[in-house]
């Protein structure tokens, strides 16, 4: 797992994910809530649904995402909720 970079990782996040999660990570009917989930769920873990997502949630990697995108939109999920 690459060790990513939460600033690059929002604008890929902006890009590719927001039009689920929502531009502001809350949630939307599409996508659920990334401020709730990165209270409890590890680095390890956000980086690994990303990789190989559950239904409904497309596979953006390798298609879309390189891994380095992969590494910094999990480093800006994980750091999205300071008090975790």
């Amino acid at each position: 797992m690459l060790h990513g970079d939460s600033s690059r990782g929002r604008n890929v996040y902006l890009q590719r994910c927001a039009a689920c999660h929502g531009a502001d990570a809350r949630g939307t009917r599409l996508g659920p809530d990334l401020y709730a989930l990165s209270k409890s769920w590890s680095k390890k873990r956000i980086y690994g649904a990303i990789e190989e997502p559950e239904a409904p949630m497309p596979k953006l990697y390798p298609s879309q995402l390189t891994r380095r995108e992969l590494a910094d939109v999990a480093a800006y999920v994980d750091g999205i909720a300071a008090e975790k």
